[in-house]
């Protein structure tokens, strides 16, 4: 009895600092803020502010002001988009209400473009609008990508692309005045797209294209009356979900890595030269350098991967120092893998990173863009 007595008031202090936590998680928050021109110091009106692929969003007023209310309690990243600007994004750690001051950089000078110029000849015209559709449909491959979900996908206003083309090192560069909508037929939702970066090389020095992306999303449940289009929307998305990368790292961060649905492996890159024959003029040889991933063992991803809580719902995921290539097989059969860019790599209890540029997936999960990511707080029911 002396002993229950002796230990009571830390056992109350820790039942009490529990019950906090749990409160805060559950509570709603409010974010104010300031946007203003980096270089003039001037406010900027009707500035696009929203939370990374969720559905909360706002504008600026005329002062520069802007309110997001009903937000939850948690880490999250601040996307800032204006015509004219680049995209900004500031990661937020929400446990409280919180005030946020933003300058916004103006955009410089672009390379040459790929554009149709009115004062041009008719025929010269045709020949820059013929260029910018094969363009945009290789964009539209990469930036929706090759599923059965982006078949059923539309881009609202293309018309506020640019596409720019580096001669020097075969580089093709997209960039848009203002978000860019996307209809997504296949899941039921209409996704606003602000672009920070997208560059893709074509070259014979690469196994594929080389792809680099950093873009984010905001999302509106698109509506229906129709109770069989609702339930194909669900199923559709539950599908999507089961063996993506955010079930992955949601099984992760809830420690219930299912066998179910994965397998994983360390795995490592091998480089292999391929000499290939010029053409009968040059009768030269030249080199290509084509990559593959090889499995090196199975394993329980514990045994390899160090998955810590942070503040809410921050996790961290910790990788040793010799592995760089993370390799994945799902229920279906499907194989993917991840580059580890980072040794430390932080991503929310939802399984969706917050910093997108922390690893480049392959396989099955290269073949996924826009169509196929889903809200930040998706998960099946």
């Amino acid at each position: 009895m002396g002993k229950f007595i002796k230990y009571y008031p830390l056992l109350l202090l820790l039942f009490i600092s529990n019950s906090y936590l749990q409160g805060k998680e559950n509570e709603i928050l409010k974010i104010k803020g300031y946007v203003y021109n980096s270089i003039t110091l001037e406010p900027l009106i009707a500035v696009n502010v929203f939370i990374a692929n969720s559905y909360y969003g706002a504008t600026t007023d005329k002062n520069g002001f802007f309110i997001l209310e009903n937000i939850p309690y948690s880490t999250f990243t601040l996307v800032f988009q204006h015509v004219g600007y680049s995209v900004k994004n500031e990661l937020v750690n929400c446990n409280r209400e919180k005030y946020i001051k933003i300058s916004l950089q103006p955009k410089s000078i672009q390379m040459e473009g790929i554009a149709v110029y009115p004062d041009r000849n008719l025929l010269q015209r045709v020949i820059d609008k013929y260029k910018r559709q094969i363009i945009l449909t290789v964009f539209l491959e990469k930036f929706l990508g090759k599923t059965e979900n982006a078949k059923l996908c539309e881009v609202i206003n293309p018309e506020t692309l640019h596409f720019n083309y580096d001669k020097n090192c075969e580089k093709y560069s997209v960039s848009a005045d203002t978000l860019l909508i996307v209809k997504n037929y296949s899941l039921g939702y209409t996704v606003s797209v602000a672009i920070k970066n997208f560059k893709w090389v074509n070259s014979l020095y690469f196994n594929n294209c080389y792809l680099e992306y950093y873009y984010f999303l905001k999302y509106q449940e698109m509506f229906s009356s129709d109770s069989v289009q609702l339930e194909k929307w669900r199923n559709d998305r539950r599908k999507t979900y089961l063996g993506s990368c955010k079930h992955l790292f949601y099984t992760l961060s809830n420690d219930s890595l299912n066998n179910k649905y994965f397998k994983v492996y360390k795995a490592k890159m091998e480089t292999k030269e391929i000499i290939m024959n010029m053409d009968r003029y040059d009768r030269g040889q030249s080199v290509k350098r084509v990559q593959s991933l090889k499995k090196v063992d199975n394993c329980n991803i514990y045994d390899i991967l160090s998955v810590t809580n942070y503040v809410g719902d921050c996790n961290s995921l910790k990788v040793p120092y010799n592995i760089d290539y993370v390799f994945i097989e799902c229920e279906n059969l499907k194989e993917s893998f991840l580059e580890l860019k980072n040794k430390e790599i932080f991503f929310d209890g939802y399984g969706n990173f917050l910093d997108g540029n922390q690893v480049i997936a392959g396989g099955e999960w290269a073949k996924c863009g826009v169509a196929d990511f889903l809200p930040k707080e998706y998960l099946p029911k």
